[in-house]
């Protein structure tokens, strides 16, 4: 109100200068009320003001603040209470530096559920890393009590384990917490258990079914047995960082990444989960479209059009796969309309480069020789191209006239089902009626020029109908602006 050049009311004050608003500023970031200085500065701030309540508290003062604070939280519980799980994450930093059996104390409050407050799983890394208390230290403590949350904060633990401390009982905890159902966990990336393997390997001796098993495979698979239909938790990067573990397990790892990207398609926005397959497996994507793991409909649970398969045009083999997917995808569906999304998806690189460019052009002309008389493929890759590579479509047309003269293929082509617009359609008709006629201008270059004669036939007509629309445009236009 001040900063709007006005004053608040006097009964305001009371309210202002009360416990409750002093402890709410106290945590709340000063970046979000100050304009005067950097977002670090203030952070920086904001920590040496926690350092400085810190180390002039006893435990007594710092227990009755973290009561009030949980208190303002249970009062907050909403988006505008994040930045209490972040001031309280530090302070208990501050605490830990400060005095280890403060830490303690205000682990003991958290644990035993006397406060609600959110707090931090890198406050378990620190503490460790630092060597304040080890791991079995803090299972100790944990131990105490029989808190709501419990296998998370276990799963934090068993994770943030320094690899020195890490034996065959934090392995038993583990293979415990993962085993957990109905249970959300703390699982940021599996790479990071990889520090389990040495002792994983002695406790599999003498178990059959553990024996084709690594620690990375063996947590996966109980993970994807246990699996929801809401989530499926493998952390950051699985496939990308943890494939090289697989050899005696693809398929699982196939799995993996499928009911990961049914939970959530864009989970792999990139492709390079996709890719770290498909190095280990080219045909991967094949043989899940043909299996009917992907699929061309709408109700299909992981449609091709969705998946990022820029990494296809990177393997020698590229045109190989590309053209099966093709013919998969146009064996399985009757009406080409209904994939056109799925197979545009095919030709189209999700970043700038010219070269997978380059080679899209030339497998599509190479296709259009190669199956000059399926009139399927031939009538899907000219909506690719005119989708796709509108630019290009007319050098392209030129060749597909080459090797198919049929006027009965040509009159099929849709030259786009939809467009969209704002405004009079007056404009796109026009240019439509200007693309038409340098397709007529290009078949009047084409040799045997009389074969064609239909074909320009066809184009003119064309021509006529689009001037009809203009006409029709034109007087709706009138309509709509002077009634």
């Amino acid at each position: 109100m001040k900063d709007a050049g006005g004053d608040y009311p006097d009964s305001w004050n009371g309210f202002i200068e009360s416990d409750i608003i002093k402890l709410s500023k106290f945590i709340t970031p000063s970046w979000e009320y100050r304009r005067d200085k950097s977002i670090e500065e203030c952070e920086k701030e904001k920590r040496q003001e926690f350092e400085k309540f810190v180390n002039e508290n006893d435990w007594q003062n710092q227990e009755n603040f973290f009561l009030n604070v949980d208190e303002l939280y249970n009062q907050q519980k909403d988006s505008n209470a994040w930045h209490i799980e972040g001031a309280i994450t530090d302070i208990y930093f501050t605490i830990a530096r400060k005095s280890k059996s403060e830490f303690e104390s205000a682990l003991r409050l958290f644990f035993s559920g006397k406060v609600s407050y959110p707090l931090r799983a890198f406050v378990m890394n620190v503490t460790m890393i630092e060597k304040i208390m080890t791991a079995n230290e803090l299972l100790n403590l944990m131990n105490e009590y029989d808190f709501k949350g419990k296998p998370y904060w276990e799963s934090v633990l068993v994770t943030m384990i320094p690899d020195e401390q890490v034996n065959e009982s934090f392995l038993n905890i583990l293979i415990q917490v993962f085993q957990s159902k109905n249970e959300y966990l703390y699982i940021p990336r599996m790479l990071d258990y990889l520090k389990y393997d040495n002792v994983f390997n002695r406790y599999k001796i003498g178990k059959r079914k553990l024996e084709n098993h690594n620690i990375i495979t063996y947590l996966t698979n109980i993970i994807f047995e246990n699996r929801r239909q809401t989530r499926c938790d493998f952390g950051f990067h699985f496939c990308e960082e943890c494939a090289s573990f697989f050899t005696n397990h693809v398929q699982l790892l196939k799995d993996v990444f499928w009911s990961q990207y049914q939970i959530d398609p864009h989970f792999d926005y990139n492709g390079k989960e996709l890719k770290a397959i498909l190095d280990i497996d080219h045909n991967f994507l094949n043989e899940s479209l043909k299996n009917g793991k992907i699929g061309l409909s709408y109700s299909s649970k992981i449609r091709l059009e969705n998946i990022n398969t820029s990494a296809l045009w990177e393997y020698e083999e590229y045109a190989e796969l590309i053209e099966d997917l093709l013919l998969t995808a146009l064996e399985k569906e009757q009406f080409t309309f209904l994939l056109e999304e799925d197979v545009y998806s095919l030709f189209r690189y999700r970043s700038a480069n010219e070269d997978a460019t380059e080679k899209m052009k030339s497998l599509i002309l190479n296709l259009i020789r190669k199956h000059n008389d399926n009139e399927k493929v031939l009538l899907i890759l000219s909506e690719v191209v005119y989708h796709n590579f509108n630019t290009w479509f007319l050098d392209y047309f030129k060749e597909f006239l080459l090797v198919n003269k049929n006027i009965d293929v040509t009159k099929r082509i849709n030259f786009g089902r939809t467009e969209s617009w704002s405004g009079s359609r007056v404009s796109i008709i026009q240019k439509k009626i200007e693309f038409y006629q340098d397709i007529i201008k290009m078949i009047n270059t084409l040799p045997d020029i009389l074969e064609y004669s239909e074909h320009i036939d066809h184009f003119e007509q064309k021509i006529i109908w689009k001037r009809q629309d203009i006409e029709y445009e034109q007087r709706r236009d009138f309509m709509e602006e002077f009634y």
